[in-house]
């Protein structure tokens, strides 16, 4: 619960987040936005726009997000099937 991070120093980890997240974290997501529109492509396009060599960060970046989606799809199913199975 918040209550208890907050007692235990939990909040200290608070205020380098958020610094992370705008000093970093929507910069980077507003790059990365106007340069595939910039490019008009996706990921490999736009890495492959710089450098052909780059095109493996493009390929790598796509990877990472197919693999995450597939964990989250597997960890989701997994909480729906307990929270149904707790009504019986």
């Amino acid at each position: 619960s918040p209550a208890l991070a907050k007692d235990y120093g939990g909040g200290a980890f608070f205020i380098p987040y958020l610094i992370a997240l705008f000093v970093i974290g929507i910069p980077v997501l507003i790059l990365e936005i106007s340069l595939g529109q910039f490019y008009q492509t996706g990921n490999v396009g736009v890495f492959g726009a710089f450098h052909a060599r780059c095109r493996g960060v493009g390929v790598s970046a796509v990877a990472c997000a197919y693999m995450l989606a597939v964990y989250y799809s597997m960890l989701m199913s997994w909480v729906t099937r307990a929270f149904f199975e707790s009504w019986s």
